[in-house]
C-alpha cells in the first residue's frame, strides 16, 4: 500500500483531493487521487433502492441511466491537475465538478496559510 508516502510528495490539488475523500494509486510511475462518489461533491443526489434508481440534480429528477454513466465515470487529480470523463445525459455535470473541486481547494488552501500565521 502507500501508507508510507509523504503527502509532501503530492500536489496541493492531491492533498485535497484526499481530504475529500479520495484514494491514493499508484502504479508504474504514476500517480493519481481518485475522487470516490465525485458526483455528489458535483451536486448529483442518486437514490437507490431495491428495483430503483434515479438521482435528482437542482431538484430536477435524472433518469436511471444517467445515473448509472456517473456512478460508472471516474474522476481523478494527477499532477496535471483534474480528470473526468463525460457523462452520458449530464453534458454539465464535470464542469461542476470542476467548479465545486475549485472551490474546495481554495478553502482547503486558505485554511492552511491561516494556520502557517
Amino acid at each position: 500500500m502507500t501508507d508510507h508516502l509523504s503527502r509532501n510528495d503530492l500536489t496541493p490539488q492531491m492533498r485535497t483531493a484526499l481530504s475529500l475523500g479520495g484514494r491514493l494509486w499508484e502504479r508504474q510511475g504514476m500517480r493519481r487521487v481518485y475522487l470516490n462518489d465525485w458526483h455528489e461533491l458535483a451536486g448529483l443526489v442518486i437514490h437507490t433502492s431495491r428495483a430503483n434508481l434515479y438521482g435528482e440534480l437542482d431538484g430536477q429528477r435524472v433518469p436511471a441511466d444517467s445515473c448509472q454513466a456517473a456512478m460508472n465515470a471516474k474522476a481523478y487529480v494527477d499532477s496535471d491537475g483534474l480528470h473526468i470523463h463525460s457523462v452520458k445525459g449530464l453534458p454539465d455535470l464535470p464542469q461542476r465538478l470542476r467548479w465545486a473541486f475549485a472551490d474546495a481547494h481554495r478553502k482547503r488552501q486558505t485554511a492552511t496559510q491561516l494556520r502557517q500565521r
